[in-house]
C-alpha cells in the first residue's frame, strides 16, 4: 500500500462501537478524510489519531439530521485530498 491513499467511513451503532476497523498506516498508506471528534460523546476509539477520527463518522441515533450534510462535505474534502 506505500504510495497509496486510503481512508476510512464508519456508522455509530447503538452500543457505540466507534469506527474500530484496522487501517492501512501498516502498509505506509497515507491517510486522507480525517474529520473533527467534536460534538460526540464517547470514552475510546482506535479511529482517532489526535482529535480527528481516521475518516468520516456518522452518527445516526443522535445526529441523523447532520448527516447528509456531512456525508456531502466530507465527500468533497476527499475529492480534494485525492486530487
Amino acid at each position: 500500500m506505500k504510495g497509496y491513499k486510503a481512508f476510512k467511513k464508519g456508522l455509530i451503532c447503538r452500543d457505540k462501537q466507534y469506527a474500530e476497523n484496522t487501517v492501512f498506516e501498516e502498509d505506509e498508506a497515507t491517510l486522507v478524510g480525517f474529520t473533527s471528534s467534536e460534538g460526540y460523546t464517547f470514552e475510546r476509539s482506535k479511529a482517532l489519531r489526535g482529535e480527528q477520527w481516521c475518516g468520516l463518522v456518522v452518527d445516526l441515533d443522535n445526529q441523523s439530521e447532520q448527516a447528509e450534510k456531512k456525508i456531502k462535505a466530507w465527500c468533497q474534502q476527499v475529492k480534494k485530498e485525492f486530487a
